[in-house]
């Protein structure tokens, strides 16, 4: 995966946000006003070349239209950002307010962002994998889900119809991504390209009979007829395109996870690190070694309560996770139950203002599942927004859960501070509710200000947990501590695979199928990301002692939680610097 993947891959996952008032929204600022009239165009001209992200950020008019996939795309792409570029200049030396401003500046880091990945990937001769019936079956997704207006789910056909057929100048989808990768195997012929991992293709290849399965559901689930003499073509273009990625491609991936350094350092970079990753490591050691005892401690406390013969971490942890629930049924009660909890934790204890509306929580099907096999929060569209919520997403498979780790009786509290309240739910209900610039909410976003907040919310609810609930907190503590040393120590060849499960099987008591999916994460998935837990969740505690600091013993959290989210996605260095030109958040008499 590059990072061109990375990024988009992020801003679909965690920050589909924008503004456009509505009879559900609040009323517009004339900042806010100004700088959704710049991201509006931006985006709605993005549009033209990326369809399905401007649909699924809430564009309607882009709901039928498919990525025109050929030679050019890439110059098509790096033209279109350095033209934005060059008008993102221009509107920050006009008059506008201070916020707009900041707005105008943000972007215009995301645009160079674009710039600079797309002409290092020409520089490194780094080839893109297109995971074909994947990249299907998630550009119509998007579009087929239950928040989704009916109306909409249904042009999900159209959509398919055009990957299917082509339009215009541009071949059906397969067949252009096929021929992509033939044209840059050409370009990149003498240049020692980059070709994606070999893991990376055989995953796809394994899955893809699952999103060619999935795909048909989500056809199916719209309520149309028109779609089925398509679907059977697309069956016969899907074989011919996994042949080709097993002829063409498979032979000459690389055998090794490690993106060149520059690559990899770039990804760190675009999620939102200020740090190298020999810094990183450094950082993620030093935390895990800090933290590790009380795991042990707290290990041994529950080993004595229970009566275990042992009281190894691992050991307990398994102890733990007998307390399964597998129905899905239960699994989604299990997690509303955790949702009241946390409910109660909050306002009893004063941690933030809870948005008006409940949570939602979705089980996902199987292709979805696949695609996305971990917890999740899938993120509002604010543009046209119709009453849709952010979404707590669980995987599911038939027959049984894919891996036991967030599906025992302890987990659920945890899992759900970090998805749903006071985590990712409330960063993204914070915006819908309260009003926020589109860029703050979409362009804005990087994995380390997302994530690092979300780990800052487990931390919030820890003390009002029960011991056994804390035990898996410190193990998601400890998991992502880890996170942030063995992703760069992947990356930089410093480590065998071994070592991932080692730490996340014989150390945390994680299963081995989530142990496969962490090395997945940190070489196939999304290189770069992983570390951004630890990493922002440090930043977002050090703004919060600084504060604390300042206000002493009068310091109020609430106001201080409420401040933060009030922010948007800011990145978290922009939120310190507001932290300290505010006033003290200080407790009332």
């Amino acid at each position: 995966m590059t990072w061109k993947t990375v990024l988009v891959s992020a801003l679909i996952v965690l920050a589909s946000c924008s503004h456009q008032k509505t009879s559900t929204l609040p009323s517009v600022k004339d900042w806010i006003r100004q700088s959704d009239e710049i991201a509006n165009k931006y985006s709605r001209e993005r549009g033209s070349l990326s369809p399905e992200m401007a649909s699924y950020l809430g564009f309607s008019e882009f709901d039928t239209e498919v990525t025109g996939l050929d030679s050019t795309y890439e110059e098509r792409i790096l033209s279109f950002e350095k033209k934005w570029l060059a008008k993102l200049e221009s509107e920050s030396k006009k008059s506008h307010p201070p916020e707009t401003l900041e707005d105008i500046a943000i972007l215009k880091e995301k645009v160079k962002l674009t710039i600079e990945g797309t002409e290092l990937d020409k520089k490194l001769a780094v080839m893109t994998f297109n995971a074909g019936t994947k990249d299907i079956f998630q550009g119509l997704q998007a579009m087929i889900n239950p928040q989704i207006p009916k109306d909409r789910q249904a042009k999900a056909v159209d959509r398919f119809k055009k990957y299917v057929n082509g339009f215009g100048k541009y071949k059906p989808f397969l067949v252009a991504c096929a021929e992509h990768m033939k044209e840059q195997a050409k370009e990149f012929a003498g240049k020692n390209p980059v070709y994606p991992y070999k893991r990376e293709v055989d995953l796809y290849l394994s899955e893809s009979p699952t999103y060619t399965a999935g795909i048909e559901e989500l056809l199916k689930s719209t309520g149309r007829t028109d779609w089925q003499a398509d679907y059977e073509k697309f069956k016969s273009q899907a074989v011919v395109f996994d042949a080709f990625v097993k002829s063409d491609i498979l032979p000459y991936a690389r055998t090794k996870a490690q993106l060149p350094r520059d690559l990899y350092a770039f990804n760190l970079k675009a999620m939102g690190f200020q740090v190298s990753p020999e810094e990183l490591i450094e950082i993620g050691e030093a935390g895990y070694k800090e933290l590790y005892p009380r795991y042990q401690a707290l290990a041994k406390n529950l080993a004595k309560k229970y009566h275990l013969q042992s009281s190894q971490p691992k050991d307990v942890m398994a102890f733990l996770k007998k307390k399964q629930v597998t129905k899905h049924d239960e699994v989604e009660k299990l997690y509303h139950e955790a949702d009241a909890r946390l409910k109660d934790i909050i306002i009893k204890n004063r941690i933030a203002t809870l948005p008006a509306q409940p949570l939602v929580i979705r089980l996902a099907g199987e292709a979805e599942s696949k695609a996305a096999p971990v917890p999740h929060l899938n993120p509002p569209p604010f543009v046209n927004n119709k009453g849709e919520r952010p979404e707590f997403v669980v995987p599911t498979a038939k027959g049984k859960m894919p891996y036991d780790d967030f599906t025992h009786q302890y987990a659920a509290i945890m899992l759900t501070a970090h998805e749903g309240r006071p985590g990712h739910d409330l960063q993204f209900s914070r915006m819908l509710e309260g009003g926020m610039s589109m860029i703050r909410a979409t362009y804005a976003m990087n994995s380390v200000n997302v994530e690092g907040w979300a780990l800052y919310a487990e931390d919030m609810v820890y003390p009002y947990v029960k011991d056994e609930e804390k035990f898996v907190g410190l193990q998601m503590r400890l998991w992502r501590m880890a996170r942030a040393f063995l992703d760069p120590q992947i990356q930089l060849g410093k480590i065998k695979d071994q070592r991932v499960f080692d730490v996340f099987t014989k150390e945390l008591g994680v299963s081995k199928e989530m142990a496969e999916l962490e090395l997945r994460r940190y070489s196939i998935m999304a290189p770069g990301q992983a570390p951004s837990y630890y990493y922002g969740y440090l930043m977002v505690k050090k703004t919060r002692e600084w504060a604390e600091a300042r206000a002493g013993q009068n310091f109020d959290p609430k106001c201080f939680n409420d401040q933060v989210l009030s922010y948007g996605l800011l990145p978290l260095p922009m939120i310190f610097d507001k932290v300290k030109n505010s006033p003290a958040c200080l407790a009332l008499d």
